[in-house]
C-alpha cells in the first residue's frame, strides 16, 4: 500500500478500498435481506383439538396434518380443550382464559385448524375476539348443516366428517350373509344420539337385514354386559358410540371396545379408523389421518394466497374400506368379497411377494441385482428422510408436551421418573433436576403408594391404558385431586419400558363436586320434608325418578309402586292433563298453577294447582312437579256459593211470597167468578183462560226458583239476555222497598250469550242487591241497562247496574272483588257476592269495570261475550193438537192430579187406565203387560217411587215406553232418567198441549 505526502491512499488502492467496501457492503444486505425474507416466509398454524392426547383419533389426525406439512416452512401449536373428558361452561372458561393470555404473548398465527365438533363452535364463538381476521380451517365435524353454513363465513372452510352407515350396513350383508340382523350400540353422547338417527333412517330402506339397537341411555354398564351375552349368533354388532351409561359412568374408546369383545363373541363393525386391530372387524370407516391431511392441504392453499371464501366447504368425506387380517379369518370371510379398494390390516405377504426379488434375480441375474442395489439406496434415502421427520415429530412433540398445563410424566420400568415437563413443574413444584431419576412415589400420598403401584402393574401387564381419579402431593406436601391416564411405552421389539402418566389437576372441578354433592344433600332433605306433593321423572317418558312423603301421604300411592312407573301409567293423572301439561312445557318451558282434577291411591278425586319447570339433577334434565291440594279450598268456595244463593233467594223471599199472592188471589178470585157466571159460556171461558194463565206464571215462578237454587253446575245453553235480564228484575222488584225506584233500558237486540241462564240470574241479583244496600236508608234510584258494545273488534253484551248511594272509596275500589271483604254490617252479607260475580264473569271471557265516585253513587259494567246463533228451545211450531188411541197407564198417589189426567188423556182420544197406586198399578201390568202402549207415572210416591216402579215394567217388558212426571226431585234428573231406559221426563204441572206433543213424540218414535 501506498500513501501520498499528506498521508493518504493512493490510486489503485483506493479503488480497491472502494471496491471492497461496496462489495461487502451488498453481501451484508443480501444476507440481510435473506434472513428478512426467510422470516417472512415462515408460517405459524394453531390447531384447536376439542379432545386431549390420548384420544384415539389425535395421533392419526396429526400424522395427516404432519405428512402434509413436511417439507413445509410450517410453526404448528396445539391447544386441547378435553371437552369430551371435561364438559361444562367452567372448564370452557378456563381455556378460553389461558388460550387468550398465550395469544397476547406470541406472535398471530397466519392460519387456525379446528379438529372435531367442539373445537368448531369454540373458534366460532371467539372468532371475532381471539381469532379476528384469521383463516379458519375446520375438519372432523359430525355437524352438517353447521358445517354448510360456513359456506357464508368468508373466513371459515373446511372437511364435513359424514360416516358411511348404509355402505357398512350393505356390507355386513355381503361379508356375512348369515347374519339375519345388526344391533347398534349407542350412548347418549350428541354424536352418538345423531349416528342413532341416521341408522333409523336408513333402516327405512334396508330390507335384507333386520335393525336394532342397544342404547346406554337405558342401561348401566352392566346391564349392557348381561344384554350382550343374549344377543343371537346370526347377529352383528355395530358400534356407533359407547363412551357412558345411563349414570354417567365413563369409558374411554379402548376401555369399551374390550368391554364388549369380553362380553360378545360375534362379529364388531366400526364407521371409524381406530378400532381396526384392536376387535373390529372393519367396514366403511373415517379415517382421521386422510381428514387431518386433506385439511392440511386446505390451509397450504390459504397460505400460499388463495381466498377463503373461494374454497367450497368439502361434504364428500375421504373414508375407506378398512379391515383386520385376523378378524376375517375368524369369522371365515374370504378377502374375496371384499370391495376392491378395500385395505387389509395384519395382512401376511403370499410366498410370491415376500421371496419375489428372488425369483426375478434367478431369472433376471445381475440386471435384478443393480435394480434390488437401486431401490436399497432409494430405501437408505427414504429411511433417513423418514428419520428426519420423526426427529421434527419428535422435537414438535416435545414442543406439545412442553406447552401443555397438564403434567406429562414418563416413568421408566422400576417407577423411577425419567422425563418432568414444565406442567409437572408448574403443578407440583419440583423442578426437573429434583425429581428426574427419583421414584414417583415422591408426589404419592402414603396411603395410595398401594394404589399406585396396583395401577402401574396393571397398565404394564396388559396393553390397555388405565385412567383413575386420586390425589397426589406437591413440593409442600399439599394433596391435589388429580385425574390420571396412564398408558405403557414399548422399545421396537414390543418390550415393556416403561410408562407414561398424563396428569390433571382437578382442584376445581373437585371442589365443585363437593359443593354440588352438598347442595344436592339440601335440595333432598328439603324436598322430601316439603308439605307439597313434589315429584322428579324423566323428561323423556315421564317415569317418576322421586317423590316427596307429602305425595304418598295424600295421594296413598307407595313409594316403591310410584317409583318407575309414569303418572299416567300409575292412575294419577289422565292422559288428556298429561298432554297438556306437557304442551305448556314444549310451549313455555315451564307451567305454573294449572288446575287438574287427579286420582288418588283409592280413586277418590283430588283437586289440585299444579306448577313444573325443568331441573338439573346429576348433568340431566329432570322435570320437577310441584302440586297444591285444593280440594278442600274448592270444596268451600262451591258451599260459599250455594250458601250466597240462598242468601239470594232470602233476600228475594218477600217478593216471591209477594208474587205468589197475587197469583193465588187471580186464581182463586177467577174461579169463583166463573163458578157463580149466569151468563153464556163464553165469559166463563175467558174467566178460566185468566186462572189457566195465573197457573202458568205459578208453573214458571217455581221453576226459576228451582234453577235459582240449584247446586248442579248450569248446563250452558244460548239464551236471548234481554229475557233473563228482564225476568230477573221480575223476581227482584217485589223484594225492594219502595223507597227504592227501578230504572230500565234494556235493548231487546242485546245479544245472545252462551252460558246458563241461572247463572246470569245470579249476576244481576247480586249486582242488583249490592246496589240495593247502598241506597237502604236514605233510598234512591236503581238503573239497570242492557246494550251491545264492542272492545278491541270484540262483540260483547254489556250490563251496567247503577245505585245512587254513597259511593266507594279507593282503598276500598282495590279491595271490591276480594271473597268475604264486605263493607256490610254483620247479618248483611258474607262478602261473596261481588267475588262471585267477577269469578262467574271471568269463566266466560268476559270481564267486570266500576266507575264509582264518593257522594256520586257507583256503577258496575259487566262485559259477556256476544254468541252467534239462535236462542236454544225457542222455536215452537204452531199447530193443531194433537191426538192418538193408544192405550195409557197413567199412575199418580194425588186423586186430584189422576182424575184429571185421566179426563185430558181420554179428550185427547187414549184409552186410559189410571191409578193412584204405585204397588196396585205394577200389578196391574204385570198381569197384562201387552195391553198397554205407554206408561206416564209421577216420581215421588210412597213404597214405591216412579224410577223404580219404571225400572221393574221394564224387566217385565223392556220395550215398554215410559214417562215420569216430577214437580221437583233432587234424586234424579232428566239425563239420569233417559241412562235408566226412561223415554221422556216432564215437569208439573202438566199442560194439556205440552203433553199432548210429548206423548206422540214418544209413542211414534
Amino acid at each position: 500500500m501506498r500513501f501520498n505526502n499528506k498521508g493518504r491512499i493512493t490510486g489503485g488502492w483506493k479503488n480497491f478500498v472502494k471496491t471492497t467496501f461496496l462489495g461487502v457492503t451488498a453481501i451484508l444486505f443480501v444476507l440481510l435481506a435473506y434472513s428478512f425474507s426467510y422470516a417472512a416466509v415462515k408460517k405459524r398454524v394453531l390447531l384447536v383439538s376439542s379432545y386431549h392426547p390420548a384420544f384415539p383419533t389425535f395421533f392419526q389426525q396429526i400424522d395427516g396434518i404432519k405428512d402434509r406439512f413436511s417439507g413445509e416452512d410450517i410453526y404448528l401449536d396445539i391447544e386441547f380443550m378435553d371437552s369430551k373428558r371435561f364438559p361444562g361452561s367452567v372448564s370452557r372458561g378456563q381455556f378460553i382464559e389461558l388460550l387468550a393470555s398465550k395469544l397476547s404473548r406470541t406472535e398471530p398465527y397466519d392460519a387456525v385448524m379446528t379438529a372435531d365438533d367442539n373445537a368448531l363452535v369454540f373458534a366460532l364463538e371467539q372468532q371475532k375476539n381471539l381469532f379476528k381476521d384469521t383463516p379458519i380451517v375446520f375438519f372432523g365435524i359430525n355437524n352438517r348443516l353447521l358445517a354448510q353454513q360456513q359456506n357464508d363465513n368468508p373466513l371459515v372452510t373446511g372437511i364435513v366428517e359424514a360416516v358411511s352407515m348404509k355402505d357398512t350396513i350393505e356390507l355386513i350383508s355381503r361379508l356375512q350373509p348369515e347374519t339375519k340382523k345388526v344391533i347398534a350400540i349407542v350412548d347418549g353422547t350428541p354424536s352418538g344420539q345423531g349416528d342413532l338417527t341416521k341408522f333409523h333412517q336408513i333402516a327405512e330402506h334396508v330390507d335384507t337385514v333386520e335393525l336394532s339397537e342397544i342404547s346406554l341411555t337405558r342401561l348401566t354398564w352392566q346391564e349392557l354386559a348381561k344384554t350382550l351375552q343374549n344377543v343371537s349368533s346370526d347377529s352383528a354388532l355395530l358400534l356407533l358410540s359407547a363412551y357412558k351409561d345411563k349414570n354417567n359412568v365413563t369409558m374411554e374408546f379402548q376401555d369399551s371396545l374390550n368391554f364388549i369383545k369380553n362380553h360378545r363373541a360375534g362379529s364388531i363393525y366400526h364407521l371409524w379408523y381406530h378400532g381396526i386391530g384392536s376387535g373390529v372387524v372393519g367396514g366403511k370407516v373415517i379415517s382421521q389421518y386422510e381428514q387431518g391431511n386433506v385439511a392440511a392441504k386446505v390451509v397450504l392453499n390459504v397460505l400460499n394466497g388463495a381466498a377463503v371464501e373461494q374454497i367450497t366447504v368439502t361434504e364428500d368425506s375421504p373414508n375407506r374400506y378398512v379391515f383386520d387380517f385376523h378378524l376375517l379369518q375368524k369369522y371365515q370371510i374370504p378377502i374375496s368379497r371384499l370391495p376392491a379398494e378395500s385395505i387389509v390390516l395384519n395382512q401376511p405377504s403370499s410366498f410370491y411377494k415376500e421371496f419375489k426379488h428372488i425369483i426375478w434375480g434367478i431369472t433376471c441375474g445381475f440386471v435384478v441385482l443393480l435394480l434390488a442395489l437401486f431401490f436399497s439406496m432409494l430405501n437408505i434415502v427414504r429411511r433417513k428422510n423418514v428419520e428426519r421427520q420423526l426427529r421434527a415429530g419428535e422435537e414438535k412433540y416435545r414442543s406439545l408436551i412442553e406447552g401443555t398445563s397438564d403434567a406429562v410424566i414418563s416413568i421408566d420400568s422400576h417407577g423411577s421418573v425419567v422425563s418432568w415437563n414444565t406442567g409437572a413443574t408448574n403443578m407440583f413444584g419440583f423442578s426437573p433436576g429434583e425429581i428426574v431419576g427419583k421414584h414417583i412415589g415422591a408426589i404419592t400420598p402414603k396411603e395410595l403408594r398401594g394404589q399406585q403401584r396396583k395401577m402401574l402393574e396393571k397398565v404394564r401387564a396388559t396393553d390397555d391404558h388405565q385412567r383413575y381419579k386420586t390425589f397426589r402431593l406437591t413440593k409442600d406436601g399439599t394433596k391435589v385431586p388429580v385425574d390420571i391416564l396412564l398408558h405403557r411405552k414399548c422399545d421396537a421389539d414390543g418390550t415393556v419400558i416403561g410408562t407414561s402418566a398424563f396428569i390433571r389437576d382437578i382442584t376445581e372441578q373437585h371442589n365443585i363436586e363437593k359443593a354440588l354433592r352438598a347442595s344436592e344433600m339440601k335440595f333432598s332433605k328439603a324436598f322430601q320434608s316439603a308439605p307439597l306433593l313434589m315429584t322428579i321423572s324423566a323428561v323423556e317418558d315421564g317415569v317418576y325418578l322421586d317423590v316427596n312423603d307429602a305425595f304418598t301421604q295424600t295421594t296413598g300411592y307407595r313409594r316403591e309402586k310410584a317409583i318407575g312407573t309414569s303418572s299416567v301409567e300409575l292412575g294419577f293423572i289422565n292422559v288428556q292433563a298429561r298432554d297438556q301439561i306437557k304442551q305448556e312445557m314444549i310451549n313455555k318451558g315451564y307451567v305454573h298453577d294449572l288446575e287438574l282434577e287427579l286420582k288418588k291411591a283409592d280413586g277418590s278425586g283430588l283437586c289440585c294447582l299444579y306448577s313444573g319447570e325443568f331441573i338439573e339433577v346429576g348433568g340431566t334434565n329432570r322435570l320437577l312437579s310441584i302440586a297444591t291440594d285444593i280440594t278442600a279450598r274448592r270444596k268451600l268456595e262451591k258451599d260459599l256459593l250455594q250458601s250466597q244463593k240462598m242468601e239470594a233467594i232470602g233476600t228475594l223471599a218477600g217478593g216471591i211470597a209477594h208474587d205468589f199472592n197475587n197469583i193465588l188471589a187471580a186464581m182463586i178470585g177467577y174461579t169463583e167468578i166463573a163458578l157463580e157466571e149466569r151468563h153464556p159460556a163464553a165469559n166463563r171461558a175467558r174467566h178460566l183462560n185468566k186462572v189457566l194463565d195465573a197457573g202458568e206464571r205459578a208453573k214458571g215462578l217455581v221453576r226459576q226458583i228451582l234453577t235459582f237454587s240449584r247446586q248442579s253446575s248450569t248446563e250452558k245453553v244460548r239464551i236471548q239476555s234481554a229475557d233473563r235480564v228482564q225476568e230477573a228484575l221480575k223476581i227482584l222488584r217485589p223484594s225492594l222497598p219502595s223507597t227504592i225506584e227501578i230504572s230500565t233500558d234494556i235493548d231487546p237486540e242485546a245479544g245472545v250469550l252462551f252460558m246458563g241462564a241461572t247463572q246470569l240470574n245470579q249476576i244481576v241479583m247480586n249486582l242488583c242487591t249490592n246496589a240495593f244496600h247502598a241506597m237502604e236508608k236514605k233510598g234512591g234510584k236503581l238503573s239497570v241497562s242492557l246494550k251491545r258494545a264492542t272492545v278491541d273488534s270484540t262483540g260483547y253484551v254489556q250490563l251496567s247496574v247503577s245505585d245512587t248511594g254513597a259511593g266507594i272509596d279507593p282503598g276500598t275500589k282495590k279491595r271490591i272483588f276480594e271473597p268475604y271483604f264486605t263493607t256490610k254490617e254483620t247479618g248483611k252479607g258474607t262478602g261473596m257476592g261481588l267475588a262471585i260475580v267477577h269469578g262467574l264473569v271471568t269463566s266466560y271471557k268476559g270481564f267486570v269495570s266500576i266507575d264509582s265516585e264518593l257522594g256520586k253513587g257507583t256503577t258496575v259494567h259487566v262485559y259477556l261475550p256476544a254468541s252467534q246463533g239462535r236462542v236454544d228451545g225457542n222455536s215452537e211450531a204452531v199447530c193443531a193438537v194433537p191426538t192418538g188411541n193408544e192405550s195409557i197407564l197413567f199412575v199418580d198417589d194425588e186423586e186430584l192430579i189422576t182424575t184429571m189426567g185421566k179426563t185430558m188423556l181420554e179428550r185427547l182420544g187414549y184409552r186410559v187406565t189410571a191409578s193412584t197406586s204405585s204397588c196396585e198399578a205394577l200389578e196391574t201390568f204385570r198381569n197384562e203387560p201387552d195391553q198397554f202402549d205407554l206408561v206416564i207415572t209421577d216420581q215421588t210416591m210412597p213404597k214405591i217411587t216412579g224410577v223404580e216402579l219404571a225400572q221393574r215394567m221394564m224387566q217385565i217388558r223392556p220395550d215398554i215406553p215410559i214417562i215420569l212426571c216430577t214437580g221437583y226431585s233432587a234424586i234424579t234428573s232428566e239425563t239420569e232418567a233417559k241412562l235408566l231406559g226412561i223415554k221422556a221426563f216432564a215437569y208439573k204441572p202438566l199442560v194439556k198441549k205440552q203433553l199432548a206433543g210429548l206423548l206422540r213424540s214418544v209413542l211414534d218414535s
